[in-house]
């Protein structure tokens, strides 16, 4: 029997099945504390697993892709109290691992883990708040979309973030906010070792609600960057935002935030970045059961590539969500991203010679959900990424389908 008639069976037997039982274990609750154990198993395909251009290069060498199905069986566990309005604080913690395995490329093979959380505490009347957020993640997914292909993406990294933001309602149409945050990122590989890095955030911003659901308001971002490994070549780095923004409430057509401003980074090597920055994301919402989103920024990135610095990444991508029934939804998505490097780098596969490497990445994304019961969700999923660059060894294409059944109490 082939690959496909095999996961064509399996979810057929599972479809079948699952709807049998009469009901399923009830949430686990102590008391205003639920809990919610789950499971999912998906299918998985990918046509270029390492990225790679699959080509020929002027200096001889070649790329080729990957392919290769895989099973990923995920347990999780999700617990939560939401904090009501007048409650002194609300939690929630979330872990979710993802153990995949291929049939082919078996050395491939991990075991994802994913654990997240927040904490909310908020004070009499709710006009002072604090929220804390933090997340370890244990991970072979790649750092950034500009790594460079013909290396293995696929390094084991553990990817650390803890962030804390402060508010405080001056008047009852004005809000100042605080935040501090800190990244750590690190590679278990010797050779990715120089990606290795520190990251401290900080940040300020006041609001200004001027109509009764539209805020108006300034922020200020600071960011330091600093690589930790005595072997890198990548240089330590401190960045400064201000911007102008809107904030529209959840409960306007438009709700999100949208922000204009100045970037200015500054490298330990004496050179300096700066750049126009925007960010937004935004949510349109045509009826109760179909909503558009927004997003997109533009900003200074440090980069993996050859001897350059950051780089200047440009993005926007449009999602359509709907909900076509009690039981069906589905998303599709298309997204843009332009990568301007900005420096010369020798392009050593194209022959050598020196440019600036200059990236066009279009991604499209469909997602399909059936809710088989309340507690029981079937769905597909396809994702396609083209990349086109004026470095070669850089362009791929990437084919990525699933279907997944999971399961949550």
């Amino acid at each position: 029997m082939s690959f496909f008639a095999r996961i064509i069976c399996f979810f057929v037997i599972m479809l079948l099945w699952f709807p049998q039982l009469s009901e399923a274990i009830g949430n686990i609750k102590l008391g205003r504390v639920a809990i919610h154990p789950g499971f999912g198993i998906k299918s998985r395909f990918n046509s270029n697993l390492f990225l790679e251009a699959d080509s020929s290069f002027a200096d001889g060498t070649s790329e080729s892709r990957s392919e290769d199905f895989s099973w990923v069986h995920s347990p999780l566990l999700n617990i939560e109290k939401t904090r009501e309005r007048g409650e002194l604080f609300g939690f929630q913690v979330s872990y979710i691992g993802n153990d995949e395995h291929f049939f082919e490329l078996t050395d491939q093979n991990y075991f994802e883990h994913d654990l997240q959380g927040q904490l909310e505490f908020s004070g009499p009347g709710n006009r002072t708040q604090l929220l804390v957020k933090g997340r370890i993640f244990d991970t072979l997914r790649r750092t950034t979309n500009e790594f460079a292909t013909n290396l293995n993406p696929r390094a084991q990294r553990l990817l650390t973030r803890v962030d804390g933001e402060l508010s405080h309602s001056v008047t009852p149409l004005s809000k100042l906010s605080a935040s501090l945050g800190y990244r750590s990122n690190k590679f278990d590989n010797i050779a990715s070792q120089g990606e290795d890095q520190n990251n401290f955030l900080a940040g300020a911003s006041f609001f200004w609600k001027f109509l009764k659901l539209t805020a108006m308001g300034l922020k200020y971002d600071f960011q330091s960057i600093e690589y930790t490994s005595p072997f890198t070549i990548n240089i330590d780095s401190q960045t400064n935002t201000a911007a102008f923004a809107l904030r529209w409430d959840p409960t306007a057509l438009i709700s999100g935030e949208a922000s204009v401003g100045f970037t200015h980074r500054s490298f330990d090597d004496g050179l300096n970045q700066n750049t126009i920055q925007y960010q937004m994301d935004l949510e349109y919402e045509l009826t109760e059961r179909s909503i558009f989103k927004l997003k997109g920024q533009r900003n200074v990135i440090d980069s993996t590539f050859s001897n350059v610095d950051a780089f200047i990444l440009t993005s926007v991508d449009l999602t359509w969500s709907k909900e076509w029934n009690s039981k069906v939804e589905s998303n599709i998505g298309i997204g843009y991203q332009n990568r301007d490097f900005g420096e010369d780098a020798e392009d050593i596969t194209g022959g050598g010679g020196l440019k600036k490497r200059n990236d066009d990445q279009v991604t499209l994304g469909v997602n399909i959900a059936y809710k088989l019961q309340e507690w029981l969700q079937a769905s597909a999923d396809y994702k396609y990424n083209n990349t086109a660059s004026n470095f070669k060894d850089t362009e791929f294409d990437l084919n990525l389908a699933s279907l997944a059944l999971t399961i949550i109490f």
